[in-house]
């Protein structure tokens, strides 16, 4: 089924849904209220991307041997069968406080995940197995250059033409607050004078390596701001988007899951502004329903 089959058939069983074709779950969506939904096909607003499926993964999942491994080949029909082009993002907040090692053991850990070559071209391996591309998160908040550069050469040495680009960063916009990786005060003038020092060291070594960025939590006026000042030499904008969390908030419930985010809404428009004046896709690169490892009767539930 191509993409806008599958859009008219998701579309007819939303309408199905809220006209009685599945009245337990009109009933508590919509309050038992009618909603009428007009198809269009030929009308097109816009084309989804071919690579627009993508999955995300700490660091640590990359030091488990075998997880993200072409040997693992229950798991690389899973992802062949989402689709036969994605993206495979790996960062995460243990990639902050992450390291590599080319010939160590691999340890998978919240702080303190260490990677390795074999590790790495079992990445590649996989990558290779499923046709998925990657993006490939390097450490900013240990300020450890040297050993950023060494990583990202065993990246682009196993993984080849499947890396898509690097960030350099995990949600820097919090640096100066929960995980404290940098002083009070920390600005985006400060992280892109990191970003660019990161930059023209591996440009020096690679000068044709790609990056994206500035993969930010919730400062989307960052987004905007890289854009105008990096949005000619990168590959893709990146976001994260959590509609809950913590978990531990009474707030984070499946009712608000569930009603229009006008927070959401905005910061889409602000990327796709910025994106459009940098010329350059964005990508929400990071997402799901509430961040910190999910929350009961929110993150398990339709």
């Amino acid at each position: 089924m191509d993409r806008r089959a599958f859009l008219r058939a998701s579309a007819g069983a939303a309408a199905a849904a809220a006209t009685g074709g599945y009245s337990a779950f009109a009933q508590t969506a919509s309050q038992s209220r009618r909603i009428s939904i007009a198809i269009r096909p030929e009308q097109a607003l816009g084309e989804i991307p071919a690579d627009f499926l993508g999955l995300g993964y700490e660091i640590s999942s990359v030091a488990r041997p075998g997880l993200l491994s072409a040997r693992n080949t229950a798991y690389v029909q899973f992802v062949r069968n989402l689709g036969r082009r994605g993206v495979i993002r790996i960062g995460g907040n243990t990639s902050d406080f992450s390291s590599y090692a080319k010939d160590g053991p691999a340890v998978c850990a919240t702080k303190g995940t260490v990677v390795n070559d074999a590790v790495i071209r079992d990445l590649g391996e996989f990558l290779e197995a499923t046709g998925w591309q990657l993006i490939w998160g390097l450490n900013l908040g240990s300020r450890d250059l040297a050993n950023a550069i060494e990583q990202a050469t065993s990246v682009i040495a196993g993984t080849k033409d499947k890396l898509l680009a690097f960030e350099i960063g995990n949600e820097p916009d919090l640096f100066a607050g929960g995980v404290a990786h940098r002083p009070k005060g920390y600005s985006y003038a400060d992280y892109l004078k990191e970003y660019r020092e990161y930059k023209a060291a591996l440009r020096a070594k690679f000068p044709k390596v790609p990056f994206a960025g500035p993969d930010v939590a919730s400062h989307t006026d960052w987004l905007t701001q890289f854009a105008a000042d990096e949005g000619s030499d990168l590959k893709l904008l990146t976001h994260h988007h959590y509609a809950e969390g913590p978990p531990t908030s009474p707030a984070s419930t499946i009712e608000r899951l569930l009603t229009p985010s006008e927070g959401l809404t905005r910061m889409l428009n602000q990327c796709e502004a910025a994106s459009r004046s940098a010329g350059v896709p964005y990508r929400i690169c990071e997402t799901n329903s509430c961040f910190g490892g999910g929350k009961p009767g929110v993150s398990d539930t339709l």
